[in-house]
């Protein structure tokens, strides 16, 4: 956020390099549990929704209103 570092969990990373490598597209929950987590990976999909909540507290000014880049 504003140029500022912001530290990431293991899990936060892949999901944001995963969004970031791919702008514009829509990925389902079990599509980013996948990418974060594997095929194996035991976690429901809502958890997708608390990293996401975490990131957007990390990187945004607003993050109940976040910024469309693109």
């Amino acid at each position: 956020m504003g140029g500022q570092l912001a530290a990431c969990t293991p899990v936060e990373f892949t999901l944001l390099s995963t969004l970031a490598a791919h702008p514009g597209q829509v990925f389902t929950r079990g599509q980013l549990v996948e990418h974060a987590y594997g095929v194996d990976g035991f976690v429901t999909e809502r958890t997708i929704d608390v990293h996401v909540k975490n990131l957007r507290r990390k990187i945004e000014t607003d993050p109940r209103a976040p910024a469309r880049r693109g």
